[in-house]
C-alpha cells in the first residue's frame, strides 16, 4: 500500500515536472500539427507564426552578449531587445545599447533584416556615391561608412555584417571620431556570426 502511494507521488510528480519545463515552441508546433491534421489550416498557420516569434524572441537574447562593455569613464544601459512579426519587416529582429558620459552619448543598434541594408551595401560597394562629409573605414577588417561632423561632435558609423546583419554607431557630443571607432571595434563580431548561424 505504502509502496502503491509512492508510486503515485512520483507519477504527480513527474507530470508536475513536465509541466513545469514544457517549452512553449515545441508547444506550439505540436498545436499546428494537430491543426493541420485535423484540416484547421489557418490555426495551424497561426501556430506555427507563433512558434516562429518564439524563436526570433530566443534569438535576439543572444544578441545582448554582441554589445561591448563600456569605454573607461563611461557608463552603459542594460541592452534591449525588440522582434518585428512577420508582417513587419519580414520579421526583424534589433537589438540596441546607450552609452553615455557626461554629455555624450553613444548608440549602437544592431539589425537583422533591415529593409535600408540592401542601400547601403549599393552605397558602400560604389566608393562614387560616398558623400563628401563620409569616409570609407575598415573595422575589424569589414568595410565601413563613417561620418562626423567637429562641429557639431556628432556623427554615425555603419557597416553591415555578412550581408545581413545592419549596424549603426551613432554619438552626439563626442570630441572625436574616434570614439565611434573604438566601440564599433569593440563589437563581438565573431559572437554575432554564431547567433546568425542559430
Amino acid at each position: 500500500m505504502h509502496m502503491k502511494r509512492a508510486l503515485m507521488w512520483m507519477v504527480a510528480a513527474l507530470g508536475l515536472a513536465g509541466v513545469a519545463m514544457a517549452d512553449p515552441v515545441e508547444d506550439s508546433i505540436d498545436a499546428a500539427r494537430k491543426a493541420y491534421e485535423a484540416g484547421r489550416y489557418s490555426e495551424a498557420i497561426k501556430e506555427l507564426d507563433f512558434a516562429a516569434q518564439l524563436i526570433r524572441q530566443k534569438k535576439a537574447k543572444q544578441l545582448e552578449e554582441v554589445f561591448p562593455a563600456p569605454l573607461s569613464g563611461w557608463q552603459a544601459q542594460k541592452p534591449r531587445v525588440q522582434v518585428a512579426g512577420r508582417a513587419f519587416l519580414g520579421g526583424g529582429i534589433s537589438a540596441q545599447r546607450a552609452y553615455t558620459k557626461n554629455e555624450a552619448r553613444v548608440q549602437i543598434e544592431i539589425t537583422m533584416n533591415n529593409p535600408m541594408l540592401q542601400t547601403f551595401l549599393g552605397l558602400i560597394g560604389n566608393p562614387m556615391f560616398v558623400g563628401p562629409n563620409q569616409q570609407l573605414v575598415r573595422v575589424q577588417g569589414e568595410p565601413a561608412l563613417l561620418k562626423y561632423d567637429p562641429s557639431a561632435k556628432s556623427g554615425e558609423l555603419s557597416l553591415a555584417l555578412e550581408r545581413k546583419v545592419f549596424i549603426s554607431v551613432r554619438g552626439s557630443g563626442i570630441d572625436s571620431q574616434d570614439v565611434l571607432l573604438s566601440y564599433a571595434n569593440r563589437i563581438n563580431f565573431q559572437k554575432l556570426r554564431e547567433v546568425l548561424l542559430k
